[in-house]
């Protein structure tokens, strides 16, 4: 059913759908649906952090396509872990623990945002650019936004991130990234960024569909983003697409229950690369002498599951233990 609701992104009425799950908005040209009671009995401060979050995980995640429909990202809040119904489901328990909540870490945060909301040297921007739901991508979580927008800019000018270049009355300057802001985000480009990423190397099968979800799903709750080249949007080569995905992720989640040779080239990639990876194997096909994986493998300490719960809590146990 069609009606109207104020839009917790950014505060404007829209034309929602409800459906039995939840609220479906459509803000800045993104679907995305929002458990019902998501905002229930929680204060206006954790409310705009979560808001922050959905805004800047949809704007690194957008639209994705499966069996030639688009579909929306839903997010919900459940502090247990359960293996989702399918893989759109964000868990914002999880997402949370990746949020910038001290002052340093969202001065670099805002300064990734920034450095691709402005590719180029001769960029310029205000800060009347971040208005409305766009503040979101400098994490303004006060009531007064234009004052915290202020203070932000007055921290990046004095840190030498952003420099003046048409000095103006009413904070309505123009601002760009110095040689020092792109110094710093380069930094964390190389140190930080493609620190958060697990990648995962499995077959395709359909018969194994359910494995690569609670891979995708114990990744997340562990406090990473989940990899598999099959999700990835590109027009190059596939080979050159799985080297940089592996090598701009933190460690590598295989699973041999499924005999695939492409995931035990990628695993042994990883390794070389001196990345962690996680092998993973159905209990009941690894104990088949018939169904065993290969002898090399077979040698390496792995997670033998029995069952999806068994699989999905062991699995964010060992990269919580093991990944650095």
């Amino acid at each position: 059913m069609d009606n109207l609701k104020t839009c917790p992104m950014c505060g404007q009425i829209h034309k929602v759908v409800d459906d039995e799950w939840g609220t479906i908005y459509c803000c800045n040209e993104k679907n995305f649906n929002l458990y019902e009671r998501l905002f229930y009995k929680i204060d206006n401060v954790t409310k705009e952090r979560w808001m922050n979050a959905i805004y800047n995980y949809l704007e690194k995640s957008p639209f994705k396509e499966k069996a030639g429909y688009n579909y929306y990202w839903k997010f919900f809040y459940e502090k247990t872990d359960k293996t989702p119904e399918d893989d759109c489901k964000v868990n914002l328990y999880h997402l949370m623990k990746q949020y910038p909540y001290q002052v340093i870490d969202r001065i670099d945060r805002i300064l990734l945002n920034l450095s691709i909301k402005y590719p180029a040297l001769s960029d310029t921007f205000y800060i009347g650019d971040f208005a409305g739901k766009r503040a979101r991508l400098l994490y303004c979580e006060s009531e007064e936004k234009r004052a915290e927008l202020i203070s932000i800019f007055s921290i990046l000018q004095e840190q030498k991130y952003i420099e003046i270049v048409i000095k103006k009355q009413d904070d309505n300057s123009t601002y760009r990234l110095t040689y020092k802001g792109w110094q710093r985000i380069a930094q964390l480009s190389k140190n930080n960024n493609v620190i958060k990423q697990g990648f995962i190397a499995m077959s395709f099968d359909v018969e194994v569909e359910y494995i690569q979800s609670i891979f995708k799903q114990a990744i997340r709750q562990a406090g990473y983003e989940p990899q598999i080249i099959k999700d990835k949007e590109h027009n190059n080569y596939i080979m050159p697409e799985i080297f940089h995905e592996i090598e701009t992720s933190k460690f590598v989640v295989v699973d041999i229950t499924k005999q695939n040779y492409g995931a035990y080239y990628e695993a042994g990639y990883a390794q070389g690369l001196g990345k962690e990876v996680i092998v993973c194997c159905k209990k009941d096909v690894f104990d088949n002498p018939n169904t065993r994986p290969h002898f090399d493998i077979a040698q390496k300490s792995m997670i033998l599951w029995t069952d999806e719960q068994d699989l999905l809590s062991r699995l964010v146990r060992r990269i919580n233990a093991t990944v650095k």
